[in-house]
């Protein structure tokens, strides 16, 4: 609940972000628009999404559907479930670990539980969480595909090696056709 309520939060101040970077060069206009481009889908897109369900799960008390689902699918308990490849992400290019298709594996059951078990608290609100997801997986397969087209040789090669070292069960999370993939199922549920 207080996610959504920080999420409404920070579109106030956006806004009001936006309005000073007016006075910006075209460069810093331009780097701050690819660091805030999720918060602007959210702000400009899912708002009113955001403000609906928020009011539903205020009426639904203390419900946390994604870590009673990350726990189910025995996802660690200090872990995130972030779908981007920041260094903060489980799967990134820094931190290709053997585990990382275990990881890839209960992200994707949790993200599939989630959708699941939040639409069934409040209708769509699991849809929104999808398409939140979705947005991080363009996000993050873009920022590869720019990665291993950039000039300087060594991102192109960790890029190369992140890719090619990449499980299949992990491909979802840097190609967006494979995310529609993996939750095409819920359509049916």
């Amino acid at each position: 609940m207080l996610n959504l309520c920080l999420v409404i939060f920070n579109c106030s101040t956006r806004e009001q972000l936006l309005k000073c970077i007016q006075s910006c060069t075209n460069d810093e206009q331009e780097k701050l628009r690819k660091n805030t481009s999720l918060s602007g889908y959210i702000c400009k897109d899912k708002l009113e999404e955001f403000r609906l369900v928020k009011e539903c799960m205020g009426n639904q008390g203390d419900i946390d559907s994604v870590n009673n689902c990350s726990n189910k699918c025995g996802h660690p308990l200090d872990a995130t479930i972030q779908l981007d490849s920041s260094p903060f992400a489980p799967v990134n290019p820094f931190a290709i670990t053997d585990s990382t298709t275990q990881i890839c594996r209960t992200i994707e059951c949790t993200i599939k539980c989630s959708i699941v078990e939040s639409n069934k608290i409040c209708a769509g609100s699991g849809y929104l969480f999808r398409d939140i997801g979705f947005k991080q997986v363009l996000e993050a397969s873009q920022q590869l595909q720019n990665d291993a087209l950039n000039s300087s040789s060594s991102t192109q090669q960790l890029t190369k090696t992140y890719l090619e070292s990449l499980p299949q069960q992990c491909t979802y999370i840097i190609n967006p056709t494979n995310y529609n993939m993996v939750l095409t199922f819920l359509s049916f549920l």
